[in-house]
Order: C-alpha cells, then sequence, then structure tokens
C-alpha cells in the first residue's frame, strides 16, 4: 500500500460509484495504473463496497448510540455477535471504559427504541446495564 493507493480509496471513499476514467481525471493516476492497482487492493480484500441507506428513504430516522454494560465473566465477543444481527443495529464495537459495548442503531420512532432496549437487550441475561443516547444530528463522511 503505498501513496497511489491511498489516493485511489480516498476517491472512491468520496464516491464509489465513480468510474475509473473519473477517478483518473480527479487524481491524476492514469487509467491503467487505477485499473491494476483498484484489481490489486480488491484481490486483498482491503476495501468492500457497501450501499449506505437514506434513514429517512427507510423511515427509520432515530439514530442513537446505545451502551452495554455486560454481566461478569460473559463473552463480548459472543454477545456483539447476538446483538449485531438485529435490523435495528448499524454497527456494533467492543469498546474501554465503563460500559462493554456500543451500538449505533437506527429505528422509526420512539417506541421501536423502546422495544430494542427494554424489550429486547435489558432482559437479556447477560446484559447488566444499559444507557442510550439519541442523536439530535448525525454526518457521515
Amino acid at each position: 500500500m503505498d501513496s497511489i493507493d491511498l489516493k485511489i480509496i480516498e476517491a472512491l471513499k468520496e464516491n464509489s460509484r465513480d468510474s475509473i476514467k473519473k477517478i483518473a481525471k480527479k487524481t491524476g493516476i492514469p487509467l491503467t495504473t487505477i485499473h491494476y492497482r483498484l484489481k490489486n487492493i480488491m484481490a486483498a480484500n482491503a476495501i468492500n463496497f457497501t450501499a449506505r441507506v437514506d434513514r429517512k428513504f427507510v423511515n427509520r430516522e432515530l439514530v442513537a448510540y446505545v451502551l452495554v454494560k455486560a454481566m461478569p465473566g460473559v463473552q463480548h465477543e459472543k454477545l456483539l455477535d447476538e446483538i449485531i444481527i438485529r435490523t435495528e443495529v448499524e454497527s456494533g464495537a467492543i469498546v474501554t471504559g465503563d460500559f462493554d459495548l456500543i451500538f449505533l442503531v437506527s429505528v422509526k420512532n420512539m417506541d421501536m427504541l423502546n422495544q430494542l432496549v427494554l424489550h429486547f437487550l435489558r432482559t437479556k441475561k447477560d446484559v447488566a446495564e444499559t444507557r442510550t443516547m439519541i442523536c439530535y444530528n448525525i454526518k457521515e463522511k
């Protein structure tokens, strides 16, 4: 991975749907170089392509971070795997500090957030405590 690869990756982060020709124009890197480098970057699984869904379009505009404290002795990786499969959960991580896990969630309304936190998370025997922080405004890169 060198500066040319990083320029290509940065261009893709701006718009992953740009053609190789457009990336070449933006970066000043020859088209054939971009094609070759992108093929190698993808073969190395250094990047993947996903869709960023407009929360307003899918009617999930209420966004929150939910912190979870696990019961003593619980495997954090296992708990992370059990929670992250929920459709409301966009991402999750094991973290340091007073809580063990953090999740970014998006839901339609407060009732759905209550269902997730009160009726799912807080009823799990592996969860000791939760804390929810509702986002007023969220910006993504």
